[in-house]
């Protein structure tokens, strides 16, 4: 059912079995006001009262008033497919997609890859992986999560997740003094290396 704004009852109104099932049932069923975008929402409900919520259709984002302003009330979301690109430097590596999946609430991704390259990268690049979806509000080397690579023919290097670029995720090991792929390691990916994340950002 749709949420119906409900009308004023004077003295001697007869509450109709329409008004009755649209304002009282079907409002009851849809959990509360909603409208198609904030400007609607702000049209409709000019003095708010704290702790009111409305549903947004255009984001389908619950918002709540929380005395001075509106704000998003994160959902649960679902967890989302997604194949993450592997790239070194500023080349595209093939790759098996061995995980990729991610889950937005509100404003905040949590997301997690795994590939295995299927060819070989750039010589000392920076080996990237691709975040899912949005824009980073962070910068350039904000720390995110955790990043690991496996080199296949030498070993294992485990550091923090950072942002390398726009849209790609890369990492730090300890007392490096660049990005993996370009320092500790130093490396070129070759096939069967393995490189994965885990990582919460927040989108614009």
């Amino acid at each position: 059912m749709a949420w119906t704004t409900p009308t004023n009852v004077a003295t001697g109104d007869v509450l109709t079995a329409t008004r009755y099932n649209n304002e009282v049932v079907g409002n009851t069923y849809a959990g509360g006001p909603i409208y198609a975008t904030t400007v609607a929402r702000d049209a409709a409900i000019t003095a708010p009262f704290v702790g009111q919520r409305a549903f947004i259709t255009a984001t389908l984002v619950n918002t709540q008033y929380n005395g001075t302003a509106w704000l998003e009330v994160a959902p649960i979301g679902t967890w989302t497919t997604f194949t993450p690109q592997l790239r070194t430097g500023s080349t595209n590596v093939a790759s098996t997609n061995n995980y990729g999946r991610y889950i937005v609430q509100g404003k905040t991704v949590t997301a997690q890859a795994k590939v295995t390259a299927t060819a070989a990268g750039t010589a000392g690049g920076v080996v990237k992986v691709s975040i899912p979806t949005g824009t980073m509000v962070q910068s350039i080397e904000s720390t995110l999560g955790a990043f690991l690579l496996k080199d296949t023919g030498t070993a294992y290097y485990a550091g923090v997740a950072a942002i390398a670029e726009a849209g790609y995720i890369s990492g730090f090991a300890y007392g490096s003094a660049d990005h993996m792929g370009a320092s500790t390691p130093a490396m070129t990916i070759a096939v069967n290396d393995i490189i994965a994340y885990s990582v919460v950002y927040e989108i614009s």
